[in-house]
């Protein structure tokens, strides 16, 4: 063989050597796939029930601070999920149908508040309410408004004069909030709930949506067991202040916080009375008999040091023989601390 041809065969060697490993059973084993990462945020529009959120309220300085005088909590009802939203009241609790649009939930109030569409309806027409007319812009039925028509239109003939004008343009306005929505998205950085509030008016017969004072704002969970009844008797329970005291801001301190049956109800013979009490809507003490065994009336002394409003609910029942308790409504009191 020349010498040429003897030095092309070496060459050779080394790229045969290759292949032949390359065929060999020991080839290198594949690169090792990684394991998938943990969602660092489970949370998901569709695994709402049962939570509670807090707004996370904006400050003047440093970070923002949950609010639980604007909680809502969702709840499965039936196949649908329902919210039961505070809105910032002391005592109100709203009730909200919610369903899924995407990656959206939007909530409307059940409450359709027809007699309210229809003041504002009328407002603009002359006092008179086409409920044909006002389901087409609202997408409420028309038998809703049915039911009100007369009556609203009995009330608004009544009103004459500047009175007349005065009050048509209270009902005519953004400023007159009928129906409560809002939306809610999952903010997955902050592991948070995204939640624009919203409300809607009636303006020159047509429906128009504006944010609340919450407007578009983080709400945060909570493990705690808020408070979501609403407080309808807030006439039958008192805050004790000091005597001749006219200011609406008091100082921190302990106070007192009374609360009676409804109105002039007596206790029933052969029945007991408790009540659970709840310190800005988180259970203070539960099953909390009468002060007097001969009267449902309750006294509660309680400590208040941080400024802000407080609210302290009653929620009472009686139990007569061996019958399960029957709830007697909450009644509740507030003071503010400056």
């Amino acid at each position: 063989m020349s010498l040429p041809k003897l030095l092309a065969a070496f060459s050779l060697l080394p790229l045969a050597a290759s292949l032949l490993a390359g065929c060999s059973g020991d080839a290198p084993p594949p690169p090792k796939k990684e394991a998938p990462k943990a969602d660092a945020c489970p949370l998901s529009l569709d695994g709402l029930d049962g939570t509670t959120w807090l707004w996370l309220r904006p400050q003047p300085s440093g970070p923002d601070q949950p609010q639980p005088q604007t909680r809502m909590r969702f709840r499965k009802d039936g196949d649908g999920l329902k919210a039961d939203y505070t809105a910032s009241s002391l005592s109100e609790v709203y009730t909200y149908s919610c369903a899924m649009n995407g990656k959206i939930l939007t909530c409307l109030e059940d409450d359709v508040h027809a007699k309210e569409w229809s003041r504002a309806w009328g407002a603009t027409h002359d006092g008179k309410i086409d409920t044909a007319a006002l389901s087409a812009a609202t997408g409420i039925p028309a038998t809703e408004f049915d039911k009100v028509q007369k009556d609203i239109e009995k009330e608004l003939a009544a009103l004459k004069g500047a009175e007349r004008v005065a009050t048509f343009k209270t009902y005519n306005s953004p400023n007159n909030k009928i129906r409560g929505k809002f939306m809610v998205a999952v903010d997955k950085q902050k592991c948070m709930l995204t939640v624009q509030d919203k409300y809607i008016a009636m303006v020159d017969s047509k429906p128009a949506e504006y944010e609340n004072p919450v407007g578009t704002a983080k709400f945060q969970e909570s493990k705690e067991g808020y408070l979501f009844t609403a407080c309808k008797d807030v006439e039958d329970a008192i805050t004790v202040v000091p005597d001749g005291a006219t200011a609406h801001s008091y100082p921190a301190g302990t106070y007192e916080f009374t609360s009676m049956l409804q109105g002039a109800k007596k206790p029933e013979a052969g029945c007991t009375y408790s009540a659970n009490i709840w310190k800005d809507w988180l259970p203070m003490t539960p099953n909390l008999p009468p002060d007097d065994p001969k009267k449902a009336h309750w006294d509660v002394k309680v400590p208040l040091d941080q400024k802000g409003i407080h609210v302290i609910s009653f929620e009472r029942s009686k139990t007569c023989g061996t019958a399960a308790p029957v709830s007697e409504g909450m009644s509740c009191a507030q003071i503010h601390i400056d």
